[in-house]
């Protein structure tokens, strides 16, 4: 069975269900965790692709001391709750995305930079990195997190609970064919998510901000709930792809959510007509893309070689990028340059290093490994061909006038809407360059012509 067909089933299961409203002690756990279980039943579909994954748990066990020395420094010297502002409060909190590189001399959220910019009063809570010393971090918050839930919010399932959850446990194996474990997960989440309830109830009465603005809401149910609870305006800012396939914007029939966004700021006006947001159409507004637009001025005297870009995901296919390039190397012989760059969220290139189809591909001379904290705006100005999965690498290679080919991977059906700008490329064939016309659409606000 087809990915999408598969998650089809999972909406309907959702649906027959009422899980978007089942709740346990006020809190709708499913709502909250959807995002995590939609992953999981991916991993377990795709789990002979996930090789790369295994790279980035030996990092984390090797890097684990040291990231809890930082957790603990960070708790102390940016602890938000140690702020003078907290005297007069501010407007506006931001809650940072890992996403920042250089940009006009300083690391910025390429997708908040120009909306914190503009204001006057604000709070920036970073993830924990050390980019910029002027942010404060949510470190403190991990600690404080795992104190509550191991103390005063152990949560143990009553008895209807519990049979409950063991019955959507057979349920869902019926549709998908393996287990999903709900029981254990639900126990844990509840505790974590009182915990952060808490805490963030605490920041938001401190600050008294008007607005709260974040990027990938999914997951942050409990800031958005006692935000919305205190009056505060939620607005996320697009960072990605929107469509059927991302489980964390696509609600086919509940739209009525708890956990999500009062508002949403889209790239442009493509995304708004999509209509996948659980939102009304008042509520979904467009938001200048300025960081793709200073790029593209910076890079608009590159000229376009007989280069190409390869966008890397580890999570939809793992190695068999490599083992696709290894089967066309004489294909990729042809070209002056192979980039093949890596996702944000994959493991250090010295991992990937040691990986047998890399070094061979090293070693052809014209293959370069380009790191992930390395933005991928230059090398779409230096290429003619991009390969890539379905990310909103798409539109933007579209944007650079790039020829740009699809991988046949689950979720690429999202991208069928553009067929006439794109060609798909199956892994398990031959590589068959075909170039379609130079797209006309424009997908975000303020595009400019570049090269090509």
């Amino acid at each position: 069975m087809s990915y999408d067909k598969l998650l089809d089933k999972v909406y309907q299961f959702e649906k027959d269900n009422n899980l978007l409203n089942y709740e346990i002690d006020n809190i709708k756990i499913w709502q909250y965790l959807r995002a995590t279980i939609f992953s999981e039943i991916y991993a377990q579909i795709a789990k002979n692709k996930q090789t790369t994954l295994s790279f980035g748990s030996s990092i984390k066990q090797q890097t684990k001391a040291k990231d809890i020395f930082k957790v603990l420094v960070n708790s102390i010297l940016f602890n938000p709750l140690f702020s003078f502002k907290i005297f007069k409060g501010v407007d506006d909190i931001f809650m940072l995305s890992s996403r920042k590189y250089l940009h006009n001399g300083n690391y910025e959220d390429i997708y908040l930079y120009d909306i914190y910019n503009k204001s006057k009063n604000k709070l920036m809570l970073d993830n924990g990195n050390d980019i910029n010393i002027f942010y404060k971090r949510i470190d403190w918050i991990i600690f404080a997190k795992l104190f509550l839930q191991k103390t005063f919010y152990r949560t143990n399932l009553n008895k209807k609970d519990l049979e409950y959850i063991i019955e959507l446990e057979n349920k869902l194996k019926k549709v998908l064919g393996f287990k999903v474990e709900l029981k254990e997960r639900f126990t844990k989440y509840l505790g974590v998510y009182k915990s952060l309830y808490l805490l963030n109830k605490v920041l938001f009465k401190l600050y008294r901000p008007k607005r709260c603005y974040l990027t990938a809401s999914y997951g942050k149910a409990p800031t958005i709930k006692v935000a919305k609870d205190l009056g505060i305006e939620v607005i996320e800012v697009q960072h990605g792809i929107l469509g059927k396939m991302h489980y964390g914007y696509y609600f086919p029939f509940d739209k009525n959510l708890d956990y999500f966004p009062s508002k949403f700021l889209v790239f442009g006006q493509y995304f708004k007509n999509l209509n996948y947001l659980p939102l009304s159409v008042d509520d979904i507004d467009i938001h200048h893309y300025s960081f793709l637009k200073a790029k593209k001025l910076e890079f608009n005297n590159e000229i376009q070689k007989n280069n190409l870009l390869i966008v890397s995901d580890a999570f939809v296919n793992g190695t068999s990028y490599l083992d696709f390039l290894v089967k066309n190397i004489d294909f990729i012989k042809t070209f002056d340059k192979v980039y093949y760059k890596l996702h944000p969220q994959e493991t250090k290139v010295g991992f990937y290093d040691k990986i047998p189809q890399m070094q061979r591909l090293v070693q052809l001379g014209n293959f370069e490994l380009i790191q992930p904290e390395k933005h991928i705006y230059k090398y779409l100005s230096l290429s003619k061909h991009v390969i890539t999965v379905r990310s909103t690498v798409i539109y933007e290679a579209l944007e650079f006038a790039c020829n740009v080919h699809v991988v046949k991977e689950d979720g690429y059906e999202d991208m069928l809407d553009l067929k006439e700008y794109l060609s798909f490329v199956d892994l398990d064939e031959k590589i068959s360059f075909e170039t379609k016309h130079k797209s006309e659409k424009r997908f975000f606000i303020d595009s400019l012509k570049t090269n090509g």
